[in-house]
């Protein structure tokens, strides 16, 4: 078979090689430049979106508010412009609710936009370092380290210092205790489910409500 032309096998490579390059500046905007994750961990990053129309507080774990949202790309010149590439977003969390219009992150976990951190409402939540953690059951002893609100956390002990916390996700607290001890993560308040994780509770025990890890640091020796 003969070999195709010069010309042609250029515009091949030029052509690979701008896809290539396309598909790394995607890259780009969606990590950033200075992201040191775990290529272990499966949670993808957060994306900059805005609201194309309100995205209720959730009902519970299985009565999600949904809406959706533009996804907003970084541009060198312009800073964050919109990229008109729309998404379903699906929001779980029963204290947080995004109006119209209004600026927040989403990251894609299990095959569904969810709000990351920001957005309206009066989300309950706080950073945490591990004191102990069991993993045959995704549940941690965390010590409070700052907070987005003001009292005392839900179900909390020691003079409001230490509290329980969940991953009702599965792939946040399914390290060894070593491994996760002393990690920072963070904790959001949620409406307890009888049908999120039976075992952590035995029958007459459940809780109102329940702190659900959504977010845990790589380990690293520095995070600065």
């Amino acid at each position: 078979m003969p070999s195709p032309p010069a010309q042609l096998t250029l515009e091949l490579a030029l052509q690979v090689k701008a896809m290539v390059q396309d598909y790394m500046s995607q890259l780009e905007n969606k990590r950033g430049p200075k992201d040191r994750r775990s290529p272990r961990r499966t949670a993808h990053p957060a994306n900059h979106c805005t609201a194309t129309s309100d995205i209720p507080a959730a009902t519970n774990l299985d009565t999600p508010g949904t809406g959706t949202a533009t996804i907003l790309r970084r541009n060198d010149e312009d800073g964050l412009t919109d990229s008109l590439l729309e998404i379903d977003v699906v929001n779980r969390n029963p204290n947080l609710s995004i109006a119209e219009g209004e600026y927040f992150r989403v990251e894609h976990i299990f095959s569904e936009w969810v709000p990351h951190g920001g957005g309206g409402g009066d989300s309950n939540a706080f950073l945490f370092q591990i004191v102990s953690s069991d993993p045959s059951i995704r549940r941690a002893l965390v010590q409070i380290e700052t907070r987005t609100f003001t009292g005392p956390a839900f179900g909390s002990t020691l003079d409001d210092t230490v509290v329980y916390v969940y991953d009702r996700m599965g792939c946040l607290l399914n390290e060894p205790n070593v491994d996760l001890t002393g990690r920072w993560g963070r904790a959001e308040l949620f409406i307890w489910d009888s049908q999120a994780y039976p075992s952590w509770f035995t029958a007459g025990t459940e809780p109102e409500k329940i702190w659900l890890v959504t977010a845990l640091c790589c380990p690293q020796t520095s995070c600065s």
